[in-house]
């Protein structure tokens, strides 16, 4: 069973930040969670390598990361028998991001809980989201067709190596400590695009 969130917190498992997670969460990864209602705490931490390795690929190739591009690669699917959400390559399309993550052991015991941060506000908890229309591709931008062009012409690539600390740095995902973030100047254009649903 997934840990509940309190108000005005959310629940982080530290196996998030194995899988890519920095705090604070990177305005990509937050419209991903707006555009799928989906609150926080019911992403399974393993689906965090997802979005983040997505995004840190689109920073690499200088591509403009955007809601409708990252659903054109990934669905959104229902844990099996459990509460909670996962994101998953799509059927029939070409996998940038290769090998899922292995599960950790006991990774219910170690989570953080994070306040909310000023301007997002999760979602409400709900465990029967329509993933059927939440997954519906939305049309593509001319801008946003070419980006796809690019990210289909890229190598799949493990899962695991693009959130390695090094490339999360790189992308300005991680900072040292004593040092600024940079995450919001590394992401460029964080939007679902004209074609995007709201």
């Amino acid at each position: 069973m997934v840990t509940k969130s309190r108000e005005g917190l959310f629940v982080i498992f530290e196996g998030a930040l194995s899988h890519g997670l920095r705090v604070p969460i990177p305005s990509f990864a937050i419209s991903v969670l707006e555009h799928s209602s989906l609150h926080p705490s019911l992403l399974q931490f393993q689906s965090w390598s997802f979005i983040i390795g997505f995004l840190v690929i689109c920073i690499e190739s200088e591509v403009d990361v955007t809601v409708n591009l990252f659903k054109e690669f990934h669905v959104l699917s229902a844990t099996p028998k459990k509460s909670g959400y996962f994101f998953k390559s799509r059927s029939g399309v070409k996998n940038l991001l290769l090998n899922p993550t292995k599960s950790i052991k006991n990774w219910r015991r170690r989570y953080f809980l994070i306040k909310d941060f000023e301007g997002f506000t999760p979602s409400p908890w709900c465990d029967s989201l329509d993933t059927t229309s939440l997954n519906r591709r939305s049309g593509l931008t001319s801008a946003e067709k070419i980006s796809y062009n690019k990210l289909l012409a890229l190598e799949p690539e493990g899962v695991n190596s693009t959130v390695r600390e090094d490339r999360l740095l790189q992308a300005g995902l991680s900072v040292v400590l004593g040092q600024e973030s940079h995450s919001d100047e590394a992401e460029k254009d964080i939007s679902e695009g004209e074609g995007g649903q709201k």
